[in-house]
């Protein structure tokens, strides 16, 4: 239940590594507009610890290695965690100690990897000469066992990647004709099944729950430039949408429009969170982000406590559901805002990161004090791992994981 996005086109990462320092501006600007989500696998606190109602159920979603070049560990719990470099690796034994589990075949080169649990995992390969996608895989054994699914077609672009259950994924695509397509994949005797999207132009971003039920959020790209989202959500795979309409804030005013909208994820088949933006999209105003909850399924939602507090990259609702950013890029000043929304208020806590940090941090998020952040070496030839267990205060160093 996780959707990320991926890159329109695709280079090896041989050009992100020579190109370092245009990677890093581009991403901290990406970052500034919208910061990818990812969830952290336990639960959080006990129920007598709790300030509101929120079930316990902790919110699902893909974490995304890769994206900007090597490197990036993603844990899981104190235990397990994925990093991609030159090969996909998993540990068991809280980072000390790395196994691959993929590595490219001949004429081929590993892309992103979209990692679930510590079971559940998918990654691309590229033709390392035409870059063109040769095929999805799967895990659902922690990378004992992988299913390769050819790639639909070399004309074919991966938009989004949303993981619906320990066995398919839905794949929203555009083709050389700039149409979008969405694709049910290993949900059923068919490796690739064909949905229907609201409409065939324009751009998606897609979260699935289920192998039924998701929803998309279409962009809209005005005369000024300026992008507003529309939400849409199925229930039955795909053959039909309907669209949803978030309430608007107090303090916002009626002729603004959603300018990003992003799943936070579900904690189950009924409650589940995003975070939407607003802003005048006939000038460049832009206003608050607020959380929005659902308790039925998605049919409807109503807005989670007062606006998110600006330049925080972590979000953490009601004791039990860690959002954390995936590649947070927060270099700058070593510290991230860390954002507890308790019982509707908010608190901001600036975490410090490792003074020795080389690169951008990749921060993984298990509870509000257990924290692991991963940085690639200067020389891009190493990635060093810590973990703190005191909210930041004090860092461990675990590992160098070459690259």
């Amino acid at each position: 239940m996780s959707t990320v996005m991926s890159p329109h086109r695709h280079k090896s990462w041989s050009l992100y590594l020579r190109k370092g320092a245009l990677v890093l501006c581009f991403s901290l600007l990406l970052i500034g507009i919208t910061v990818s989500s990812a969830f952290a696998n336990t639960h959080a606190q006990s129920a007598a610890a709790a300030t509101s109602t929120t079930s316990q159920d902790t919110l699902q979603n893909v974490i995304q290695l890769g994206g900007a070049g090597p490197g990036g560990v993603a844990m899981i719990d104190k235990k397990v965690g994925w990093t991609l470099t030159s090969a996909l690796r998993r540990t068991s034994d809280g980072g000390k100690t790395w196994q691959t589990v993929a590595q490219p075949a001949d004429q081929e080169m590993l892309g992103q990897a979209y990692v679930l649990n510590g079971q559940v995992a998918w990654y691309l390969t590229y033709d390392s000469q035409t870059y063109a996608i040769t095929a999805l895989y799967r895990t659902n054994d922690g990378g004992q066992t992988w299913k390769r699914f050819a790639w639909i077609d070399a004309n074919q672009y991966l938009q989004t990647l949303s993981v619906a259950d320990n066995q398919s994924a839905w794949i929203s695509t555009s083709d050389s004709n700039s149409v979008s397509h969405l694709f049910l994949v290993g949900g059923t005797s068919q490796d690739w099944q064909e949905a229907t999207l609201p409409a065939q132009n324009g751009s998606y971003y897609n979260y699935f729950t289920s192998q039924t039920t998701g929803y998309t959020t279409f962009v809209n790209s005005n005369d000024n430039g300026n992008n507003s989202y529309t939400l849409y959500r199925t229930s039955d795979s795909g053959q039909n949408w309907a669209q949803l309409n978030l309430p608007l804030p107090a303090n916002v005013p009626a002729t603004a429009a959603p300018t990003n909208i992003r799943f936070l994820g579900f904690g189950n088949q009924q409650e589940g969170y995003l975070i939407a933006a607003f802003g005048d999209t006939n000038s460049y105003t832009i206003y608050n982000s607020y959380i929005y909850r659902t308790q039925d399924g998605g049919q409807t939602w109503q807005i989670d406590g007062g606006a998110v507090p600006a330049n925080t990259r972590v979000i953490q609702i009601d004791n039990w559901h860690v959002v954390n950013a995936a590649f947070a890029f927060v270099a700058i000043g070593g510290k991230v805002g860390f954002a507890s929304l308790q019982a509707g208020s908010w608190d901001v806590e600036n975490v410090t990161l490792p003074s020795n940090l080389a690169a951008a941090p990749f921060l993984s998020v298990l509870s509000s004090n257990h924290l692991f952040v991963s940085a690639g070496t200067s020389d891009y030839t190493a990635q060093n791992l810590y973990d703190s267990q005191n909210d930041g205060q004090n860092w461990h160093q675990i590992a160098s994981i070459p690259n």
